[in-house]
């Protein structure tokens, strides 16, 4: 199942309880990721992805950060929305860079009934939130950056 959204953060714990409440609260597919590695491991279900929530600093030089993986994203057109998750480096010049071309901010912590909020402003309609005579729609009209 290609995934509606992609987490990318470096935070074990907090990639799991994203992911886990993305799934259970939208019904959609969430990949999460620890690292720009693992997040080209899977190039394809990424691009394929409508939304994209990168945290800016992952740890340590060999995860890359997000900034890697937004260049990443903009070199292979992606069509999807992209957010960048972060407390810290919110005033980051290429940080604020990207933001300026496009890319979105949310900043940590942020409550998990806003999350979802946000999320479903961004991807539009999702299984939970429209219904067509009983039955799930599920159409992909992804928001241009």
């Amino acid at each position: 199942m290609v995934p509606e959204v992609v987490l990318l953060d470096d935070s074990i714990d907090m990639r799991t309880m994203m992911g886990k409440l993305i799934e259970s609260k939208l019904h959609i597919a969430c990949l999460s990721v620890g690292s720009v590695r693992e997040f080209l491991m899977h190039d394809e279900e990424v691009l394929q992805s409508r939304l994209a929530i990168l945290d800016v600093n992952l740890g340590d030089e060999e995860a890359g950060s997000g900034l890697d993986a937004y260049d990443w994203l903009q070199e292979h057109d992606f069509k999807g929305r992209i957010y960048f998750f972060t407390g810290h480096a919110r005033a980051h010049p290429l940080v604020n860079d990207a933001v300026e071309h496009g890319a979105g901010l949310w900043e940590k912590p942020i409550d998990a009934s806003e999350l979802i909020m946000r999320i479903r402003e961004v991807i539009g309609n999702t299984p939970e939130t429209t219904t067509t005579a009983g039955e799930h729609e599920t159409s992909r009209n992804p928001t241009k950056h």
